[in-house]
């Protein structure tokens, strides 16, 4: 295990002790052999260390805070909507350290893009004053938001036309001209130069009879008729489109 800045700084003072210690001994045992005249080649010295010190630097090492605090959340999934806001911190259940106390304030936590649907991870994060860190996640489940169908419009109610009656005569009339009936003399008549033949009338043009011209289903067959009086011909039904009378036609032959 790695050891701490504190413990570091313990371990080179202990090593600087050490150092000084050794020197000093070196000094007074090279003194002692030169007087003595044992001073030999391989001289071979091991220092070690009283058990005052050892226990000091013991008791030093056990006060270094190396447990890591305790970080627990409410849940450990969650789903939402695409779209959705998140109260990250809802779901920390507690935050502490058995030597700081509450962190709940020092908690740190990644965000999330939840206008993406998918599966993401929220991770929390605190960490002690001895720089112990713990951790935590919280699995998120975005799902696609539904859309909301347009509201279909009523549709218009579309005006149906007047359906106008249709004349109780359905084939066009014909009136065949009136002519008068030959007349039969009694007694033979004297020849008489012949008179020249009578002029034929001119057949008028096919005149339309419409209802928007103030003529109905009851005065416009009459009016029709009238027109080709005396003329071969017929009175015809005028529709438009959709089959919807506005009118008579008369027609001649």
């Amino acid at each position: 295990m790695e050891l701490t800045e504190k413990e570091r700084e313990l371990l080179e003072l202990y090593r600087v002790h050490k150092k000084k210690k050794r020197q000093n001994l070196l000094i007074s045992s090279l003194l002692v052999l030169l007087l003595s005249g044992s001073l030999y080649a391989g001289y071979k010295y091991v220092y070690e260390p009283s058990k005052k010190s050892v226990a000091k630097m013991e008791e030093q090492i056990e006060k270094v805070d190396r447990t890591a605090p305790s970080l627990i959340l409410n849940k450990e999934s969650i789903e939402i909507k695409e779209g959705d806001a998140i109260d990250y911190l809802l779901y920390i259940s507690s935050a502490e350290d058995e030597k700081d106390g509450d962190l709940l304030d020092k908690v740190k936590y990644t965000s999330i893009d939840t206008t993406k649907s998918g599966d993401q991870t929220i991770t929390y994060m605190v960490t002690d004053k001895a720089g112990n860190k713990a951790t935590a996640a919280l699995h998120v489940s975005i799902k696609k938001k539904e859309t909301n169908k347009p509201k279909e419009e009523p549709e218009e109610k579309k005006e149906e036309p007047v359906e106008i009656q249709q004349p109780s005569v359905e084939e066009p009339v014909y009136v065949e001209p009136q002519q008068p009936a030959p007349s039969i003399p009694s007694t033979p008549q004297p020849v008489v130069p012949s008179a020249p033949a009578p002029v034929v009338p001119q057949i008028p043009e096919n005149k339309q009879f419409l209802f928007s011209e103030g003529y109905n289903m009851e005065n416009v067959s009459g009016a029709c008729m009238a027109y080709i009086t005396g003329y071969t011909g017929g009175c015809y039904p005028l529709q438009n489109a959709d089959g919807i009378y506005y009118g008579m036609e008369a027609r001649f032959e």
